[in-house]
């Protein structure tokens, strides 16, 4: 507030005693302006005059609850200029059109700002427009059946729920979360809660519900957090990325270990006589203690095992930041997080039904959840570490529970011989991905990969990415396309972005996609350490996170259109593709 209060000073006694000398034009006059409404949104345009140029960082672009903006679109890239003001900026010391997509009907602000170049600032100006109705072109007549379709367009669910009735859209985001809810974002969760519930000795269906829905309401409280703190904060506010450091995945990946190791019967994880006496004082079926526990779980497995971005998640957060409501944005996401935690409900129901509840059965049941937590804690240290520990850390989960199950025993007749031909096939399979590691494959569930691409079976050949971690430097090489002609493809990435290393794998390594490709520059934006420029970057795309793939001409410009948000398959990017 301060710094704010000295740069007004700082400009305003220059802009008092200077603007009543000739020499300097009105600021109405040294950036005189026209707007009109096209088919592409709302079109600024600012006459520039001689002398005078306009900040590019300065424009800002918000809107009432009814209007939702798309990325706005400069004419022109900037020219860089050392500012007496503000340090290395770009500026537009020419005429330039801002191109703002939106949709809906209502009044925007464009707030921007300029100097002269013989010293003076101005203050700056906001101007109000009212748009008349628009809906995007693109858009498909809303339907239920259409919900499936919209689930890949992170603008196009946006625009549509912009327009909805709330009820009606907070209805699509439990049903986009049910959608969501057998992805990598959600599957991770599961044996966690099958081994809270399988490690009770006595289970029903009625406290299997009580612990998933505990559960499930710590999970959804976090997507409640994420959609306040969007709505009221920041568009780049990112819980998911901050819960992704080494030292913080190493730790969770630690107490998954413990648990899986107090399953295989090493020690029992119990709280002390005293403690335990108190909790289950008024309840001897189920603690309170214990409810908190697994509330406190669901909320960090929210945000630590399932760090993705998806379309539906990233169109549900775009919506969220437009509408400028902290309890809506709150209501959202908890409500879509619900739909995703309908199977982990069903699971806590079934634990009183299907599983065992004595004898032998029911140690191997908590042997086998064992395994489960050792193979989440794999996915953790997998975000950070080689691909070949990542490897070895599989094979080694994968011989060491043959073993354990009694692949090399001796077996009767009956279901011991089926038990050991399933801890057979998991040696083999451990030994196969140890093998893979030894010749340098990469992915678990292709381990002899590398076998079949020697052999002429398949080629390794993938998009030649120029990685870059920094914004300065993706600029730089931008700059660099740009001067050279060239079309660029943009990858935003992660270490901790399971989907990233999805489409790493199975779309950028396709020949399709090689030959599309084949003579643009590609650039890897590695956002791993989602530094405050990086979120800051984001941020201004209206983008929460990887994964996301940008298209840019050979002039510089975005195909906003063609944007792709969150995960996604082959034959979708094609689709994507064939626009361009």
């Amino acid at each position: 507030m301060i710094k704010t209060f000295i740069f007004a000073l700082m400009v305003y006694f220059p802009f008092m005693s200077l603007a009543q000398d000739p020499e300097f034009l009105p600021v109405e006059k040294a950036f005189p302006y026209q707007w009109s409404v096209s088919d592409s949104g709302v079109q600024v345009h600012f006459a520039v005059q001689p002398q005078y140029y306009l900040y590019k960082a300065r424009f800002k672009f918000s809107s009432d609850s009814q209007v939702l903006l798309s990325e706005p679109q400069f004419s022109l890239a900037g020219t860089a200029k050392k500012d007496q003001y503000f340090g290395d900026v770009v500026v537009f010391n020419q005429p330039v059109t801002v191109l703002i997509p939106y949709s809906g009907e209502g009044q925007i602000k464009v707030r921007y700002q300029g100097c002269s170049e013989k010293g003076l600032c101005y203050l700056p100006q906001t101007i109000t427009l009212d748009l008349p109705l628009r809906t995007s072109s693109s858009l498909p007549d809303f339907n239920w059946q259409s919900i499936r379709d919209l689930a890949d367009d992170t603008a196009g669910l946006s625009e549509i729920l912009v327009s909805l009735p709330r009820a009606q859209a907070l209805l699509i985001f439990f049903l986009l979360g049910l959608g969501l809810s057998l992805t990598p974002c959600v599957l991770p969760m599961i044996p966690i809660l099958s081994s809270i519930i399988g490690g009770e000795a006595k289970m029903t269906g009625k406290k299997g519900l009580i612990l998933s829905s505990s559960y499930v309401l710590g999970m959804s409280s976090s997507y409640a957090i994420t959609g306040i703190l969007v709505t009221t904060l920041a568009k780049g506010v990112n819980l998911q990325a901050m819960m992704q450091q080494p030292w913080l995945l190493s730790l969770f990946a630690f107490v998954f270990i413990v648990l899986a190791l107090a399953m295989f019967g090493f020690y029992e994880l119990q709280l002390p006589n005293v403690i335990q006496q108190k909790l289950t004082t008024e309840s001897d079926k189920i603690g309170g203690g214990k409810v908190v526990s697994v509330f406190v779980m669901g909320a960090v497995s929210a945000l630590v095992v399932s760090p993705c971005v998806s379309a539906p998640l990233a169109g549900a957060l775009l919506y969220v930041s437009t509408t400028q409501n902290w309890i809506l944005g709150g209501m959202t996401l908890f409500v879509m997080a619900l739909g995703m935690g309908v199977p982990l409900i069903l699971v806590g129901i079934s634990g009183g039904k299907w599983l065992p509840k004595s004898g032998p059965w029911m140690v191997v049941v908590k042997q086998l959840f064992g395994v489960l937590l050792l193979a989440v804690a794999i996915v953790l240290v997998s975000r950070f570490a080689p691909s070949w520990l990542t490897m070895l850390f599989w094979a080694m989960l994968a011989i060491g529970s043959g073993i354990h199950f009694g692949a090399l025993d001796a077996a009767q007749l009956g279901w011991a011989r089926a038990r050991k031909f399933a801890a057979f096939m998991s040696l083999f399979y451990g030994l196969i991905v140890f093998v893979g590691m030894l010749l340098g494959s990469q992915d678990p569930l292709k381990p002899l990969k590398r076998i079949s691409e020697s052999s002429g079976g398949e080629t390794s050949s993938q998009l030649a990415f120029t990685k870059v971690n920094s914004v300065l430097s993706l600029q730089q090489n931008l700059a660099l396309a740009k001067q050279q002609n060239q079309r660029v493809v943009l990858d935003l990435y992660a270490d901790w972005c399971v989907s990233c290393k999805d489409i790493e794998q199975e779309v950028f390594a396709h020949p399709s996609v090689l030959d599309k490709f084949s003579d643009w520059k590609a650039i890897k934006f590695d956002v791993t350490q989602s530094t405050k420029e990086q979120m800051a970057w984001l941020a201004e795309r209206n983008v929460f996170g990887p994964p996301a793939v940008f298209f840019y001409n050979s002039s510089g410009l975005e195909f906003p259109e063609q944007r792709v948000v969150g995960a996604i398959g082959l034959e979708h990017f094609q689709s994507v593709m064939s626009q361009l």
